[in-house]
């Protein structure tokens, strides 16, 4: 399914723009530095000279660059380390947790992976190299100054540690997917140096780690250096709620659990009210006569697509029958996905699956947590967070509900949402309690927490040791057309 996935539209100018952006945010490119003239630059991404205008152009308008005339004319990078600090910190509170958790273990595993290959194969002479580079590290965290741009170095002095343990393996693999990690991160974890405490923290755990390679501890070192990446990952969730926090203060106001409480049953309320009409609908439409392949698919589009044109937190919706329904396509599903641009216009494209049970790439839907939920469930259904490589290839939380004919259950009515935008809205409310909180599913999968210890998508084992806990209903509304009225299923609020 994943073969024909939609294609990204980012233009080879805006690919330009944000690689340079990320560089002088990172103080890889620094204020006052010359860039390559227009038609070197051209050459140098093997691209056309107006494309590299096109990001000349948008990096000026946000005063990264600006451009002088004259014989010691060109392009020249406008940045200071506080502004610096700035838009890397815009770029971690839009980042959502679970992406700051995926980025994480990836982390994890290609620097543990590297420090144990790497203390295994290494010649005495890349052993060297790597104990210089933490040592040279050290030395710069102990003579640290108060100024701003002493995070750019730090930050660059501790990539280039980690790639050199990675060059270590002799892997060019993991070396290149160090930095593409490291990209794709947008140097996030060098925003740490900019705090003294971390800065002495740091200090002291890879002074340590140099004595433990030095001391041939290679176990020891693996470690060592794998806890110094977690520590940082959890204090970049810490920041993360921090500004978040900062933004609450300033636009909303303290309030109740039971407002919050509200607020997020309205929120949930909405679609679980859509989803209702639509199987009322669905139920009206089958009442006198069974309905084809072709009068199915209208219908679902009829159904779903103004939610996917008007509401950007629905990322796919879609009709899913029963392989018994149809008389004409057995196993058929009726999925579409959404996808704004930049102009706030969606794009529509329905799923393509494999409705062949013979083929190797057949989605039997019928044993997912979206389909045998509402099975169970004469009501809304709650699945994830998780990552949908089917459809989406995002971080999503998938309602659905059950629709029946003849009172028999025929089939389910869906929706995606984005998590991370569901993610971000609930925090914003759970951040005006005062004390930390979280809302679990019934799955008892986390979806929102303002505790640092649990994260998006987290799985609470024991609910019993909570300290307190508040039900909110999921939309429940009367029953359908089942022949029995089955549990309704409610998310849990959790207050620590």
């Amino acid at each position: 399914m994943s073969i024909f996935q939609p294609l990204d539209e980012t233009t080879k100018a805006e690919l330009i723009t944000e690689r340079l952006t990320q560089a002088i945010e990172s103080g890889m490119l620094k204020n006052g530095e010359k860039l390559p003239g227009e038609s070197e630059m051209a050459h140098m991404f093997a691209v056309s000279p107006i494309t590299t205008r096109e990001a000349l152009e948008q990096l000026r308008s946000e005063d990264l660059v600006e451009t002088r005339r004259g014989r010691d004319g060109g392009s020249f990078i406008t940045s200071s380390p506080s502004r610096n600090i700035q838009r890397l910190e815009s770029n971690l509170l839009t980042m959502p947790t679970m992406e700051i958790k995926d980025h994480r273990a990836l982390y994890i595993a290609l620097v543990s992976s590297s420090a144990r290959l790497a203390t295994e194969e290494a010649s005495a002479r890349e052993r060297n190299a790597i104990l210089e580079a933490i040592q040279s590290l050290v030395n710069d965290l102990e003579t640290a100054g108060t100024e701003n741009d002493d995070y750019l170095t730090h930050g660059h002095h501790e990539m280039q540690l980690h790639i050199e343990i990675a060059v270590a393996t002799t892997s060019p693999h993991l070396v290149n997917s160090l930095i593409d990690l490291q990209d794709k991160l947008k140097h996030l974890l060098w925003l740490r140096f900019a705090d003294k405490e971390q800065i002495d923290f740091l200090a002291k755990q890879y002074k340590y780690a140099a004595h433990l390679l030095s001391t041939n501890q290679d176990q020891l070192f693996e470690r060592r250096i794998t806890d110094i990446i977690k520590v940082g990952f959890s204090w970049l969730v810490e920041r993360k709620l921090a500004l978040q926090q900062q933004h609450v203060e300033n636009t909303l106001s303290p309030t109740t659990p039971i407002e919050v409480s509200h607020q997020i049953h309205d929120l949930f309320n909405v679609y679980a009210k859509m989803l209702h009409d639509w199987e009322m609908e669905i139920t009206r439409q089958t009442a006198h006569s069974i309905i084809n392949k072709q009068e199915f698919d209208s219908l679902s589009e009829r159904l779903t697509h103004p939610a996917l044109e008007q509401d950007r937190r629905i990322i796919g919706a879609g009709l899913i029958p029963s392989p018994d329904f149809l008389p004409d396509a057995p196993w058929h599903s009726c999925w579409w996905t959404s996808r704004w641009n930049q102009t706030n216009q969606a794009t529509i494209r329905p799923l393509r699956i494999s409705d062949n049970p013979q083929s190797a790439s057949f989605y039997n839907f019928t044993v997912q947590d979206w389909w045998t939920g509402p099975k169970n469930t004469d009501g809304l259904h709650i699945t994830g967070p998780y990552i949908d490589y089917i459809c989406s290839n995002e971080f999503t939380l998938t309602l659905s509900r059950p629709f029946y004919v003849d009172r028999h259950f025929a089939g389910v009515a869906g929706l995606d949402l984005s998590a991370a935008t569901l993610e971000h809205e609930v925090c914003e409310q759970l951040l005006r309690l005062d004390r930390p909180a979280a809302l679990i599913s019934h799955e008892q999968r986390v979806l929102a927490s303002t505790n640092t210890s649990l994260l998006c998508g987290d799985l609470v084992a024991d609910l019993n040791n909570t300290h307190a806990k508040a039900t909110i209903d999921c939309g429940a509304l009367a029953p359908s057309n089942a022949t029995t009225s089955k549990k309704q299923e409610s998310l849990i609020m959790l207050m620590f």
